[in-house]
């Protein structure tokens, strides 16, 4: 596989900005394009299980505490190239690596080099770097370094790949919180949250009952992955089969045999209090990141309850950024003051209100709505 160290091109603030993800929510979608152009991605070919001295670099770079400064060597002339992802943050220029050398003592905190020297597996590695402070961001850095897992001759580790790497974080400390979440009270009544970034809406339902969720995708026309689902519904692929990203890969498909839907197109997950053995295909590292963000909120108020995650994609987001708008707009919505209801009737009404789709073509898919239309109530 690649592997290799994006670097800052610019040597000021800007590094430590593009470190943290968080540090860009509120930006401007200019302002963050900007930024990202400030990127070089420098990759060479690495066996997974490699232990050679451009694996120990990387390994250095992604446990330290702070950017560190390199020394890079390129096989050619780097070339710029915008390249952008569901998952990922977009990337500036890219170049051959030839040579990696670490010209500062990377500082590592001590509970990340005691994690790492332990005989831990990775799910348990990546729990207890959770629960010592550090943020899904970094610690999905790690694990694609392949610095976590087993060291043992049987359980050997690996470099993992980085868009790998995310959802897996995501999915490892959502079950790791969970497990608490599940013991405690459940709501005992019902709350709405609400955020709205880059032209991602998110309303949130929370209701009394044991921890359920649900997931909703509402992709307008003109927004990033609308073409590619549409044509997939055109050529009669079922959209239930496939996340966005999968119908993005899609290529050559014949245009005049084809018609757009006119219409937003809706993806859903679900998963019951037991949790979930499948991956969620329809909608990939946005439903991991959403439930990520849902099972932290739960964890801090101590409490479990049914959540329905409403997205809306508007015509605006015409660019992925990456799975990290979705983590930290939601995020951003269980900081501010939710609307409260005694009944289910009133909150539903008030989800109605706020989504601008209304709530009935969603409930039509809902498992946790029951299939119930406004007029039941």
């Amino acid at each position: 596989m690649k592997v290799g160290p994006i670097a800052a091109i610019e040597e000021d603030r800007k590094a430590s900005l593009l470190e943290d993800p968080k540090s860009l929510f509120g930006l401007e979608l200019e302002n963050i394009l900007e930024l990202r152009s400030l990127t070089l991605r420098a990759d060479k070919s690495e066996n997974v299980f490699s232990k050679g001295r451009l694996v120990s670099a990387l390994q250095e770079i992604a446990l330290a505490s702070q950017p560190v400064d390199v020394e890079l060597n390129f096989a050619k002339e780097p070339y710029f190239r915008m390249r952008f992802s569901d998952l990922l943050q977009p990337v500036g220029a890219a170049a051959i690596l030839e040579k990696l050398k670490v010209v500062e003592n990377p500082k590592i905190p001590r509970v990340v080099e005691k994690v790492v020297s332990d005989d831990l597996k990775a799910a348990e590695a990546v729990s207890k770097l959770y629960d010592s402070g550090l943020d899904v961001y970094k610690i999905s850095t790690i694990f694609a370094s392949g610095a976590l897992g087993s060291a043992s001759p049987t359980s050997r580790r690996r470099l993992v790949p980085t868009r790998w790497s995310v959802t897996a974080t995501d999915d490892i400390v959502f079950k790791h919180l969970i497990r608490d979440v599940r013991d405690r009270p459940q709501m005992n009544e019902f709350r709405v949250y609400e955020a709205c970034y880059m032209d991602n809406h998110f309303v949130i339902l929370l209701r009394p009952s044991a921890f359920e969720y649900e997931n909703f995708e509402a992709w307008a026309p003109g927004s990033t992955w609308y073409p590619a689902i549409a044509d997939d519904f055109e050529v009669g692929i079922e959209a239930e089969l496939m996340t966005a990203t999968e119908a993005a890969s899609i290529e050559n498909a014949d245009a005049t045999q084809m018609q757009r839907v006119t219409n937003p197109i809706i993806l859903h997950e679900y998963e019951s209090f037991r949790g979930r053995k499948q991956y969620a295909s329809q909608e990939g590292g946005g439903y991991y990141a959403a439930r990520l963000a849902v099972a932290e909120f739960l964890h801090r108020i101590r409490r479990q309850a049914g959540v329905a995650v409403f997205r809306e994609v508007y015509e605006g987001y015409v660019l992925p950024l990456g799975v990290w708008v979705v983590r930290e707009t939601v995020r951003q919505a269980f900081k501010r003051k939710p609307q409260v209801f005694e009944t289910e009737k009133e909150a539903l009404e008030y989800v109605d209100s706020r989504l601008r789709l209304g709530l009935e073509p969603f409930a039509k898919k809902s498992v946790i709505l029951g299939q119930k239309r406004l007029s039941n109530y």
